[in-house]
């Protein structure tokens, strides 16, 4: 087991984000994961509200995230992710950046690792 698997995990969420559905990027999440989104204050615990929450981000025009800096660590069929990562839209006519914080726990199950929690929250700006 190596961290390659899991930047590989993690860059395939970061492409997802910027697909036209949802259909790949909640394909990335165990079925009892759970997801707290940076920009939504309910916790997303079932698949159907993860996908909700997809759902209405995804409406966004020009989505993009990037991940600024990040640390992997494994144990086992456990690995873990955290870091900073950069969204960017278009909301009307402005264009939106925003840091935000992030944490996956991923499990690996049938030789494929699933997101199994999920925490992201925006970055304070008072240090």
């Amino acid at each position: 087991m190596s961290s390659h698997e899991i930047i590989k995990s993690l860059d395939l969420w970061l492409s997802s984000f910027s697909e036209e559905t949802t259909t790949n990027i909640c394909s990335l999440y165990d079925e009892h994961a759970s997801l707290w989104g940076t920009l939504s204050p309910i916790k997303r615990d079932t698949p159907a509200l993860i996908e909700n929450y997809f759902f209405h981000i995804f409406k966004w025009p020009n989505r993009r995230v990037s991940v600024m800096d990040s640390t992997i660590r494994l144990y086992g069929n456990i690995a873990i992710c955290n870091g900073i990562y950069k969204f960017r839209w278009s909301d009307g006519a402005s264009k939106v950046k925003m840091l935000a914080r992030f944490s996956f726990v991923y499990t690996k199950k049938k030789g494929r690792w699933f997101i199994i929690e999920h925490h992201s929250s925006s970055l304070p700006l008072v240090t």
